[in-house]
């Protein structure tokens, strides 16, 4: 039977229709069965091809072996750019930046390969660049995200990451902060904690549980498979993430890239921030977190006319397999 669930965290409703999941789908990474090489001649993010790049704004030594472990570079194609233009009524100049991370210099592994000082290295790397785009005058916003696999938006499989830092705060963003101010106001409490702890004594959608980290299924997941790493300690911004924060984030992370490729092999997939805010107004009721969002099922007409999302996929069971999906 479908049911209709909200997402307490922002409000968001989502219909959750198993029964919808037994139609027929292909949703294999498409390049998951081609041998790949540790380094590829025609890819510009690997090493040797560096006059492809537009240019190298920072690197990150590596901690196994000489040169660099992850590189950023601007987006050659940027979404926005410090280019600014005379703004009107339904026009704003599109300012902001837009920086690629490549994440290691091999061509042949994603992030769940990594070694534990590799995958850290890319989470700091993730934390420092967050902070310098949070730093550039006229920035109210900055997004991080993984495209991994066509399916995912991803134009070159090397395994990377983009921020793109924009000049206000974008409607969704922008949404679920009022919604978890509005609770915070009637409650005196962050939606996020309370629901973190709600899930974590229910159980029936815990995958993993550390100290200082849950991964969950969302109740009101949006797609199949959909995993919510949330950190267990209040902290209103992936900004304020400490040391230890960042080293647990990377373990945690890994251990949920790779149940999801244990339960459902190599899928197309998008890792997305949930920035929350600096902004001391909202610090007590913001909260950030990372989701983890396969492609295993497209949008069709419903999605787009409604604004609605349907999940064909029951949360539960998803979080069962991916908890069983381990080793």
């Amino acid at each position: 039977m479908s049911e209709i669930r909200q997402d307490r965290t922002n409000g968001e409703w989502v219909i959750i229709a198993p029964s919808r999941g037994e139609r027929p789908h292909a949703r294999v990474l498409a390049d998951a069965k081609t041998p790949r090489l540790a380094i590829d001649p025609l890819c510009p993010f690997c090493p040797g091809n560096e006059d492809q790049l537009p240019a190298i704004i920072d690197e990150y030594s590596s901690p196994e072996a000489p040169g660099w472990h992850t590189r950023v570079i601007p987006n050659k194609f940027p979404v926005l750019s410090t280019a600014r233009q005379v703004p009107s009524d339904r026009l704003q100049s599109g300012y902001g930046n837009h920086e690629v991370i490549i994440e290691t210099p091999r061509h042949d592994i994603d992030f769940a390969d990594m070694s534990a000082d590799c995958s850290e290295a890319v989470v700091r790397t993730w934390h420092h660049r967050f902070g310098a785009a949070l730093a550039i005058p006229g920035i109210e916003a900055v997004m991080l995200f993984r495209n991994r696999g066509n399916l995912a938006g991803a134009s070159l499989g090397h395994a990377h990451s983009q921020i793109v830092a924009l000049p206000f705060v974008p409607p969704r963003l922008r949404s679920t902060l009022d919604w978890e101010y509005a609770h915070f106001q009637t409650s005196g409490k962050c939606v996020v904690c309370e629901e973190t702890e709600r899930e974590l004594e229910s159980g029936k959608r815990v995958i993993e549980c550390t100290e200082r980290y849950a991964i969950l299924t969302p109740f009101a997941a949006q797609r199949p498979y959909e995993q919510w790493i949330v950190p267990r300690r209040h902290t209103p911004s992936f900004a304020m993430a400490n040391a230890d924060d960042l080293a647990a984030l990377s373990d945690t992370l890994q251990n949920a890239l790779a149940r999801l490729r244990n339960a459902k092999g190599e899928l197309s997939y998008n890792l997305v921030l949930e920035p929350g805010s600096l902004d001391s107004e909202f610090a007590p009721a913001a909260h950030w977190s990372l989701r983890v969002v396969p492609h295993l099922t497209n949008p069709g007409g419903f999605e787009l006319g409604t604004g609605m999302v349907i999940n064909p996929s029951s949360p539960e069971r998803d979080a069962l397999h991916l908890a069983q999906s381990w080793g």
